[in-house]
C-alpha cells in the first residue's frame, strides 16, 4: 500500500458509519446519535456516551499504558470534563481492535467489579516517566520525545 493511500482513512470513516448504526439499534427510543460532534460517535438520551474509535488495518498489536492513541482520547475527554462539555454521569468509551495487553493495569477498564486505583496509578507513573524522559532530554538539548502523547 502507498504511503499516500486514504485506505486506512476511508476504513476509519467506514467503521465510525458502522458503529453508529449498530449502536442506534441498541439504543432506545428517543434517543440520538451523531458521529464527529463531541467524539467519533455519540448517544445522547437519559445517559450520555462518547465512544472514541482506533481502527487500525494493523491490529497485531496490543493496548497497554504506553499508546499514543489511548493518551490522545485522555487528553481529549479530560478537556471536555474541564469545559464542563460533559459531566462525571458521561460514559467514556475507547473502542479499538488491539487485544489489551494482559500484563497492564487496563485490564481492570473492562471489568465492573475491578480496581480501578491501580489503573490510575499506573497512569500516573507513565505519565512521571514521559515527563522525565522529556526534560532529560531538554538538559541535553535533544529533540523532546513523546509528542503526541505529552500534551
Amino acid at each position: 500500500m502507498s504511503q499516500h493511500s486514504a485506505d486506512a482513512s476511508l476504513l476509519g470513516y467506514y467503521f465510525q458509519g458502522m458503529y453508529a448504526l449498530v449502536k442506534l439499534l441498541d439504543a432506545n427510543d428517543y434517543d440520538r446519535i451523531s458521529i464527529e460532534t463531541f467524539d467519533d460517535v455519540y448517544l445522547e438520551g437519559k445517559l450520555k456516551t462518547l465512544f472514541q474509535l482506533k481502527h487500525s488495518l494493523d491490529s497485531n498489536g496490543k493496548l497497554n499504558e504506553k499508546n499514543d492513541g489511548f493518551w490522545k482520547t485522555i487528553r481529549i475527554w479530560a478537556n471536555m470534563l474541564k469545559k464542563d462539555e460533559v459531566d462525571e454521569t458521561t460514559f467514556f468509551i475507547f473502542v479499538t481492535p488491539l487485544r489489551i495487553d494482559e500484563k497492564c493495569s487496563l485490564t481492570a477498564l473492562s471489568k465492573d467489579d475491578s480496581n480501578r486505583g491501580a489503573v490510575v496509578n499506573n497512569l500516573l507513573i507513565e505519565a512521571k516517566r514521559v515527563n522525565s524522559e522529556r526534560e532529560l532530554a531538554r538538559s541535553k538539548n535533544e529533540d523532546l520525545p513523546y509528542k503526541t502523547r505529552w500534551p
